[in-house]
């Protein structure tokens, strides 16, 4: 496999019938022929944008196909064209329902596929490689089965946390209780500014707490200024999370994928997830690696470690 020096940047924007997408496209002047390597789009997790998550990944992969990073609606630059409360139901500008949890998981599925629609339109765009981070890795599991993904690579998914149905249960009720929170407080921090932020701070350390319990907590007003920076991101990511969880857990608790495929977890994390995660490499095609000394975070701090797997991956499937 021959990699291209360095990766121009471009901004990337499209329009589908409920979104308008925002991100970066990363490509080289390499001519690459048929037989080279499928565009590879990548989707963040909950609360975090996608250059924020991926640039130094993106950096290191050095890659000379098509790279996509977009933005998940409600999150960086991509936003729902109408106006959703928690539920994925239309609500005015004023009024928000309370969450019910029920459609707002299929708006991003149903987006997604819509991207893809308009990737091949645009860019010509047929089997692609698919990578997906947290809440992008749930995405991910779920689209690779409905899109001709050619490869699926998974960091950490958040549906892959447990082989117990009752954890991703609970799991599912924690992520709704903090994203109703965080998404009550937006609504009411224009009238009760300083409380608000109280509140969420707090809901920001609750969600620390379940995805990197044994992170190094000097690092938290760090975090929680990142997460603050995307609050309504964050609600709407978890709340979807949350629905997922409550609808699928039971397929998760089996889930095998069909394609050859590479998942990462951090030594950081629960055991619980390693163990999950570990019987994907039951099949031959599946390779399971533990990033040492890092946890839910391990792309912000081992990106280098990351992009080296994901190439060696990427170069076996062409040799």
């Amino acid at each position: 496999m021959k990699f291209a020096g360095r990766m121009a940047s471009h901004p990337f924007n499209v329009t589908t019938d409920s979104v308008s997408f925002s991100g970066t496209l990363y490509s080289t002047d390499v001519t690459i022929s048929d037989a080279d390597q499928p565009p590879l789009l990548l989707l963040h997790g909950a609360g975090v944008a996608g250059q924020l998550t991926w640039q130094y990944i993106v950096h290191f992969l050095q890659s000379e196909r098509d790279v996509l990073v977009i933005d998940l609606p409600q999150m960086g630059d991509s936003y729902f064209l109408e106006r959703f409360g928690l539920s994925g139901r239309l609500v005015n500008e004023v009024a928000v329902e309370s969450a019910s949890y029920s459609l707002l998981f299929d708006r991003y599925m149903t987006a997604l596929i819509e991207l893809y629609d308009a990737l091949k339109v645009r860019l010509g765009w047929q089997s692609f490689d698919l990578v997906g981070y947290s809440f992008g890795g749930l995405l991910a599991m779920h689209l690779s089965e409905r899109l001709p993904v050619r490869s699926l690579i998974l960091i950490e998914p958040a549906a892959l946390m447990s082989d117990d149905d009752g954890v991703l249960r609970r799991r599912s009720e924690d992520y709704q209780s903090i994203a109703e929170q965080l998404f009550s407080d937006t609504e009411i921090a224009s009238s009760q500014q300083d409380q608000s932020k109280v509140d969420s701070d707090q809901a920001f350390i609750r969600f620390l707490d379940i995805v990197s319990p044994q992170r190094q907590r000097s690092l938290d007003d760090v975090a929680v200024k990142r997460l603050a920076n995307e609050r309504v991101g964050l609600s709407y990511g978890l709340n979807a999370v949350a629905q997922a969880l409550a609808s699928h857990s039971q397929e998760y608790v089996g889930w095998r994928s069909t394609l050859p495929g590479l998942a990462f977890v951090g030594g950081l994390s629960s055991e619980a997830m390693k163990a999950r995660l570990s019987k994907l490499s039951e099949d031959p095609r599946w390779q399971v690696i533990e990033v040492p000394s890092a946890d839910h975070g391990l792309v912000y701090v081992k990106p280098k470690d990351i992009a080296r797997a994901m190439r060696a991956f990427y170069s076996s499937l062409i040799e």
